[in-house]
Parts: structure tokens; sequence; C-alpha cells
């Protein structure tokens, strides 16, 4: 029953938990140490950019962590946790001399699209939230930035979609397949924010009021102002 936080303010960055249990063991090496934690928390913040808002907000985190420290560097081996009712699988690794950096790597095999989009800054969720997918899809999360950065770290989403129902603002799509992507750095030299943030359909086969359709890529580019780009075809009889 411990409340934590690490408030930045000079970098726009706010962490905050509600510790409800932690418990383990620690075992010193030559290297450094490693540690087995069992951990129960709810996130009260978890934002990289408090202008674009929480990651993970008021969701509870819960599972064990095997951690490795050596070399100023602690390494969190890939673990199943529970996040706001949803099973994971997370790794991570942390800088912690030399640097600040950090790297992250989440995975869920079946996750429904509106419990993954919960999970993400509203300025990414808002976007996400225009669409909709009737089954789980497999999905993968990699964040990988500084501590001691101004703004997002980057954000990296991929998706795979297989026979399942795609609800848009123009309609509902049915047998819909397609590998998806969403990154906030769209064009590498441009940074990590939403002018320069995409969301990117490769191979995309569906059936649109019975019409099929196909779209080799096609993408939504700068979340501040969209715009909607890619190709379209489709193959029917008219009599």
């Amino acid at each position: 029953d411990v409340h934590f936080a690490i408030d930045n303010r000079s970098k726009k960055k706010l962490f905050r938990f509600d510790i409800q249990l932690l418990d383990g063991n620690l075992k010193y090496t030559d290297a450094g140490f490693d540690a087995d934690l069992k951990l129960k928390t709810l996130v009260k913040s978890m934002a990289f950019s408090t202008d674009r808002g929480s990651f993970l907000k008021e969701k509870m985190v819960e599972g064990n962590f095997d951690i490795v420290y050596t070399n100023d560097s602690i390494a969190v081996k890939p673990n199943r946790l529970n996040i706001g009712g949803e099973n994971f699988t997370v790794s991570a690794g942390f800088q912690l001399e030399k640097s600040a950096d950090f790297a992250i790597h989440i995975k869920n095999d079946a996750i429904l699209w509106k419990n993954a989009s919960q999970l993400l800054s509203p300025n990414i969720s808002s976007r996400l939230d225009l669409f909709g997918l009737k089954d789980p899809i497999a999905v993968t999360c990699d964040i990988v930035g500084d501590f001691n950065a101004f703004g997002d770290p980057l954000i990296h989403v991929k998706a795979k979609i297989k026979d399942n129902v795609l609800t848009t603002s123009g309609g509902i799509i049915e047998n819909c397949n397609f590998d998806g992507e969403f990154t906030n750095n769209n064009l590498p030299d441009k940074g990590f924010d939403d002018a320069n943030s995409a969301v990117k359909l490769f191979n995309f086969t569906g059936d649109y009021a019975g019409i099929p359709i196909v779209m080799k890529q096609t993408q939504i580019l700068n979340f501040d102002h969209p715009i909607a780009v890619g190709d379209f075809s489709s193959d029917f009889e008219i009599g």
C-alpha cells in the first residue's frame, strides 16, 4: 500500500502508481544481482508526455518480474502480466548510468481492438476508436526512448487481422484480412508526435455490401490533420 511517483516537470513526464503488493527475492552476483518480484499496482499515470496523456491510466497491472542487473543496465525477461484484465507477454531493458534509454516489448495473441486501444494514450486511442473489429486480434507493441528526452518515445504497434469484421464510419467490411501498423515516427527525421503519426494497412481484403475489395497499401497520415492515401480495387459483375 505505497504510492510511488516520478514527476519530471521539465520533460513533462509523470509516472504515478498505487502499489498494492510488492514481494520477491534478491540474489547478488559477481556482475550485479538477479531479482524475482511479484507486483500488483494500479497505474494512476504513465505519461511520457503530459500534454498527450497517460498510457494504462487507471489500469491494474499484476504479475511476476524476472530482473537481471548487470553492467549498469536492467533487463526484464519475458513474462506474463495481466494488464487491465488482459494477458500480455512483456519484456524490457533499461540503461541506468551513461544514459536513460529504455525499450519495452509487449505482445498479446488475442485481444479485442477496443480493449487494446484503451491501454494507449488519448491522442492515439481517439484515432483508433474511429474503427472497430469484432473478433480478437494478435498485437505487438514496442516503446523505445529516453527518460531524459522531451516528448513521447517511439511507439510502434503491429497487428494481424484474419477473417474479421471491420466497422468504420463508412460502413461494415466483412471477411476482413490485413496486416496493420501504427507508428508515431512515420518519417524518421520528423520526431515522435501526432503530426508524424500514421496508421498503415497492408494487403487488405474484405467484402463491403457483398462487393469484394482489395487494397495493397492504405495509410492514414498526420493525426493533427488526418489524410488517407492508398489504392483501391474491386472486381464484380454488374447485371
